[in-house]
């Protein structure tokens, strides 16, 4: 059960930057992977 709550919990704060305007990228936090790949991110 407490697994559950945690990603219930992780989910909403994913919804919450969304709606603040957080790209997906910024949400998933995968700019240095990208970036590390040889792609760049326009801001």
């Amino acid at each position: 059960m407490a697994k559950s709550r945690a990603r219930v919990d992780a989910e909403d704060g994913y919804i919450a930057d969304y709606r603040a305007g957080k790209s997906v990228i910024e949400v998933s936090r995968l700019a240095a992977v990208l970036e590390a790949k040889g792609l760049v991110i326009d801001e």
